[in-house]
């Protein structure tokens, strides 16, 4: 009867341990989808510091790297990118090989990303695709490492083949529609936005969903997850087509679009930002200076909630000088730019700056400049959208100073 009762005590103690893991990402859950990344990392840290015996007992042997695994993910999302690679790798060392190993080697490849250490990440996401059975999810963020170096193609081939495998992914969508959108090839852009969002229970066996429904801690959990989800998945393709609608030239479609995701916008900082930003652009161009105004400090206000790194710095930038243009604020604009461009921390980060700018000085009407800024877009051999609005506007400029003088 004692040996019952001890070993009842033990399972006991156990399961008490599963709850606090249970609770723990269920906090995380919640703390990101209200933006808190500021609290992120400090409950990240109290998690790994648990000396409760079972829990250690479900790190070491049970689930080897997973609470690393989840925390560097976290830290990744709340900018803390040198302790999300740390804990990244402290995950694969400890992972048995399969799916959690792959989880943590692609979470150390997005923590490289954002430490600007684009060659390293490409790497870790050229590892991942060599193995066989690799999640298709784990390989989305390779296709975001693609577009930063300008390679538009292979994110588009990336992206198709996690579609093969995954039609619904959302961020393999996004992603490609993204690359599309910097070829100019807005049409097909739209197109890979035609998607259904899932929901946080897409991603568990329908065994496991039986068994979480009956838990009231699972049924918390998966509230959360769903919470941070929606207000991710279901404003970005939006987004993403009134970004599309406005370097179309099509700015009522862009309305449009901004309206629509009003209403599903959640607490999310960067979707709250990139939200924002959009309506600044929208009401520059229709004239109101003052709304445009008042959009870009609600920008800036969600952009506190936001990890404070250069590439947030290079977009607060870029986003001001675009409306300033749109404003002809020329001066402004001009400004903006020149505090970005050495800000700008990839490839793609450059390349737009270079293109805003000459955009900006040829309605300055500060023509060789202008020229001199297009023609260094031309001569990088990229058949991109900036390619050719530069060859366009070379054109342009050369025939309207050939016919000055």
């Amino acid at each position: 009867m004692v040996w019952v009762l001890a070993l009842l005590g033990v399972v006991g103690l156990f399961f008490l341990d599963v709850r606090y893991v249970q609770a723990w990402q269920t906090g995380l859950a919640a703390l990101a989808a209200d933006g808190r990344f500021d609290l992120v990392v400090r409950e990240c840290e109290r998690g790994l510091a648990s000396r409760r015996p079972f829990l250690l007992v479900l790190r070491h042997f049970v689930m080897p790297g997973v609470m690393e695994t989840v925390a560097a993910l976290y830290c990744h999302q709340a900018g803390e990118n040198e302790r999300s690679l740390e804990l990244a790798t402290e995950a694969e060392r400890r992972a048995r090989p399969g799916p959690l190993r792959n989880a943590a080697t692609s979470t150390r490849a997005m923590a490289q990303y954002g430490l600007g250490r684009l060659a390293e990440a490409r790497a870790a996401f050229e590892e991942l695709h060599a193995l066989p059975d690799v999640q298709a999810g784990l390989l989305c963020p390779g296709a975001l490492v693609a577009l930063s170096e300008c390679r538009f193609e292979d994110a588009i081939a990336l992206c198709s083949e996690i579609l093969e495998r995954e039609p619904a992914d959302e961020s393999a969508h996004l992603l490609k529609s993204t690359a599309l959108t910097a070829l100019g090839r807005f049409g097909e852009a739209f197109k890979a936005l035609d998607y259904e969002p899932r929901g946080s229970r897409a991603f568990y066996a329908p065994r496991d969903l039986k068994l979480m429904d009956s838990d009231s801690g699972s049924i918390a959990l998966l509230n959360e997850q769903e919470r941070e989800r929606a207000g991710i998945v279901r404003p970005s393709p939006l987004l993403q087509s009134a970004e599309i609608a406005s370097l179309s030239g099509d700015w009522q479609a862009t309305r449009v679009y901004l309206e629509w995701s009003r209403d599903r916008l959640g607490r999310n900082p960067t979707i709250l930002f990139n939200f924002h930003v959009l309506m600044a652009r929208c009401l520059a161009h229709e004239g109101d200076a003052r709304g445009a105004e008042a959009q870009l400090r609600l920008a800036d206000t969600a952009a506190l909630s936001l990890p404070k790194n250069q590439s947030l710095q290079w977009e607060r930038e870029v986003a001001h000088a675009r409306v300033a243009l749109e404003l002809s604020r020329l001066d402004d604009a001009l400004a903006a730019l020149s505090r970005a461009e050495p800000l700008a921390r990839s490839p793609a980060q450059r390349r737009w700056s270079a293109f805003w700018t000459a955009r900006s000085l040829e309605a300055a009407q500060r023509f060789p400049e202008a020229i001199t800024r297009y023609r260094a877009l031309t001569e990088a051999n990229l058949a991109d959208w900036p390619h050719a609005e530069a060859r366009q506007a070379l054109a342009r400029l050369t025939s309207m100073t050939s016919s000055a003088s």
